[in-house]
């Protein structure tokens, strides 16, 4: 069984998920203190969070089955993801999710700033008529300035557009002739706050973006521009904020996000040109609906193993990502096993080279893979895909992509080859059909191994009667059979014997089998 915690509330669908799937149990919490959600996470597999449960060193600790951290959402300012990395914890967030509702919100803030309808509302309430005092603006015509073209800021591009908005933006991670398909003009930071009639912030929280709005950048911009940001408090400076709108030099701005939630600025609360709202740009009904079912979905198809989408410290991503490599990645763990199992040094150093234009892409998922699979054989920690390349780093493995390990006698293939106290050895395997998996090399063998069951790896000289002995001695000891590959690089010298046998051989049987002068060394391999 699979224990899930929900420590923040998710919409009831997605909870439901959980209570349809036979093999998962979830305790949902509301409003526990922190001691009560250090008792409650001790038994989870996975543990969801929002915005407000901090995933430390702390709560890891009370959490020995922890397998996943998911956050329904899409930043991870409260997760340590370092911490959770070196422990083998998946940590997953949302990126997209909630970005029509984002978008939505982000626009609704502009016309509110345009059209003064907050002052608008208030004022008709105090019984006074501004008819014409409260004289607002159009969007047609003006310029609106994105920093950030993420999911977020496509979507609200898209809409600014069709309100005869022109829009420029900074972006450093999207390229030019992306921003040309989305009609987006990509410019300097400078130029962007220079001619922007509304700028609005769309960014990840970072040390780089971390006050990256601040009295220099807000005196750069036009006078009479209006300000947005709905994506992080931290990456505007409000003190500057406030003597920009409070000198007349912004002509308004709006935030859904602040540095201290909820506000307790006096200056931010004063200033009359300022529309507020507390974090509303993702609470939808329908956001909060997909975003409950979609988190569900992603740990119910992780802890199955059937999908990582989304998990962030994992070396590959996408929707269908692990789908389309999940053999390949298994093959190559059960590689690194096998090179363990035969090398008898600390490896120090290790190769990989993929053959192949699908594999080559994914050269990294496919090192991780052959890590977890060595370093599970090496040592006393639980590595996983997520923790494999640190500890290897710890440990001081080096890892290098090469090329020209084997003869490429495949149009796909992986092949590894370790390096420690002076010695090598090479390992190379394919999948057949995009199903079966075979290990072609070892060493200066050529093989057609199908790696598994239990399987007598045998080093031997090339002389008549030498396989006769070891079926004879398996025979004798009521050992079935059920596969033997042979390889030898040259008449009369080293010889290598792979037989797939039905159930394991004791020392006794070893022990014979090495005693036989031509026989150089048998290991039992179990995959």
């Amino acid at each position: 069984m699979f224990h899930v915690l929900i420590a923040e509330p998710i919409a009831p669908e997605g909870a439901a998920l959980f209570e349809a799937a036979a093999e998962f149990t979830c305790k949902s919490l509301t409003d526990s203190s922190r001691d009560d959600l250090l008792e409650k996470v001790k038994q989870a597999d996975a543990i969801i969070v929002r915005s407000k449960t901090v995933i430390d060193e702390a709560l890891l600790d009370a959490a020995p089955n922890l397998k996943i951290v998911a956050r329904a959402g899409v930043g991870l300012d409260n997760v340590d993801v370092h911490a959770c990395t070196g422990r083998g914890i998946m940590v997953m967030n949302m990126p997209g999710v909630q970005a029509a509702a984002q978008a939505e919100h982000t626009i609704g803030l502009m016309l509110a700033l345009a059209r003064h309808i907050p002052e608008a509302d208030s004022a008709l309430r105090r019984g006074e008529w501004l008819h014409e005092s409260l004289m607002g603006s159009e969007l047609r015509d003006k310029v609106l300035g994105l920093f950030g073209l993420g999911e977020v800021g496509r979507r609200v591009a898209a809409i600014a557009q069709a309100f005869g908005m022109t829009v420029i933006a900074n972006d450093p991670y999207v390229p030019e002739d992306r921003a040309r398909k989305l009609q987006v003009l990509m410019v300097s930071t400078e130029e962007l706050l220079s001619r922007a009639d509304y700028v609005s912030i769309h960014v990840p929280s970072t040390q780089q973006t971390r006050r990256m709005i601040g009295a220099e950048e807000l005196a750069l911009m036009k006078p009479g521009a209006k300000l947005i940001n709905i994506s992080w408090g931290q990456i505007v400076d409000q003190d500057a904020l406030c003597m920009a709108l409070d000198g007349g030099h912004l002509g308004g701005a709006a935030l859904d996000v602040f540095g201290e939630e909820p506000p307790d600025n006096e200056c931010l609360l004063a200033v009359p040109n300022l529309v507020m709202t507390p974090r509303l740009s993702e609470r939808t009904a329908e956001a909060v609906t997909r975003t409950g079912i979609q988190i569900a979905q992603q740990v119910i198809d992780a802890l199955r193993e059937t999908d990582f989408r989304n998990v962030v410290n994992m070396p590959f991503m996408g929707p269908s990502g692990y789908g389309q490599l999940s053999q390949y990645l298994e093959l190559a763990e059960t590689m690194g096993i096998l090179q363990a199992r035969l090398f008898d040094q600390p490896v120090e150093f290790i190769e990989v080279e993929c053959i192949g234009e699908a594999l080559q892409e994914q050269v990294r998922a496919i090192t991780v893979a052959l890590l977890k699979g060595i370093l599970t054989q090496t040592g006393d920690e639980a590595i996983n895909y997520i923790n494999a390349p640190l500890v290897a780093h710890n440990r001081g493995i080096r890892l290098t992509q090469a090329s020209g390990l084997v003869r490429p006698d495949y149009p796909t293939l992986i092949a590894c080859r370790v390096h420690g106290g002076g010695e090598e050895q090479v390992i190379a395997g394919s999948v057949f059909g995009g199903v079966e998996q075979r290990i072609l090399q070892i060493g200066d063998f050529r093989t057609e191994l199908k790696p598994a069951g239990i399987v007598l790896y045998v080093r031997s000289i090339d002389i008549p009667g030498v396989i006769g002995y070891i079926g004879t001695l398996l025979g004798r000891h009521k050992i079935n059979i059920a596969a033997m590959d042979n390889g030898r690089i040259e008449v009369g010298g080293a010889a290598l014997t792979l037989i797939t046998i039905d159930t394991l051989v004791s020392d006794e049987v070893i022990n014979q089998l090495v005693a036989d002068e031509y026989v150089e060394d048998v290991r039992q391999i179990v995959f």
